[in-house]
């Protein structure tokens, strides 16, 4: 079997691609304090279809916040590239096609198969870190495609996750997920832990980490301090440069 070739951008921004099609996920967002931009040479390598993005068929994110999501940047791409297909987990202003969260529901998951790519997306409704008033939808996603399965938490609340995560969509994916891309969060906290062990993934990557910026709230001591209690069977990774292959 041919795997996918898997690269980190930076922030939450994640490639994958079996070389006929390619996915990315929360890959063109804008500057957030905090938070590293993207690098101009990635802008312009997805922008063009440049190498390795020669193949992208389907933009998806985990929520509108500017440092996952640049309305002005993905309005632009499906400008010039309107076959390509977008998946948001709420309506935006950006022109593209959307698929809603149900409203009556704050654990409802949604299944969706990607024309081009043949994936199966899961995006389960999560609170975003924080996020007590519930401003912006926002999702966990499972990805399966091209015979593997990811996961990308995005910003969710571990604890919440934990909590409200469809069982059987839990143990059809525990111990036969390839990549786990988590945030830091997830290692101090108990739940988020438990919810690693239980998902039981062949790797764990932690994203969404400052690399060239100040790190006013203090992610690496946190990750470092939640690294401490984590007993899980899977190896952590966490990425020290930009637009490095993953596998």
């Amino acid at each position: 079997m041919s795997y996918p070739s898997v690269f980190y951008l930076a922030n939450a921004g994640i490639y994958l691609t079996d070389r006929k099609t390619g996915i990315l996920v929360d890959g063109l967002f804008e500057r957030y304090d905090g938070f590293d931009t993207l690098p101009v040479s990635i802008e312009t390598a997805i922008m063009e279809k440049q190498p390795p993005f020669e193949q992208l068929t389907t933009l998806l994110f985990t929520h509108t916040h500017v440092d996952h999501y640049s309305a002005g940047r993905v309005s632009a791409y499906l400008e010039r590239y309107p076959e390509t297909e977008c998946i948001l987990p709420a309506p935006a202003d950006s022109g593209c096609h959307t698929v809603s969260i149900h409203s009556g529901s704050e654990h409802y998951v949604y299944s969706t198969h990607t024309g081009f790519s043949k994936a199966v997306v899961e995006q389960i409704y999560s609170k975003h870190l924080m996020d007590k008033g519930k401003i912006v939808p926002h999702t966990a996603l499972f990805l399966n495609y091209a015979g593997q399965c990811f996961f990308f938490s995005g910003d969710s609340d571990p604890v919440y996750l934990n909590r409200y995560i469809p069982q059987e969509i839990l143990s059809a994916c525990c111990g036969k997920t390839t990549m786990a891309f988590v945030n830091p969060f997830f290692f101090p906290l108990a739940p988020g832990r438990r919810f690693l062990e239980n998902l039981n993934p062949k790797q764990i990557f932690v994203y969404h980490m400052p690399l060239q910026v100040p790190d006013p709230l203090r992610y690496h001591e946190i990750l470092d301090r939640g690294l401490a209690k984590y007993s899980g069977k899977a190896p952590v990774r966490t990425m020290n440069r930009f637009m490095c292959r993953l596998q």
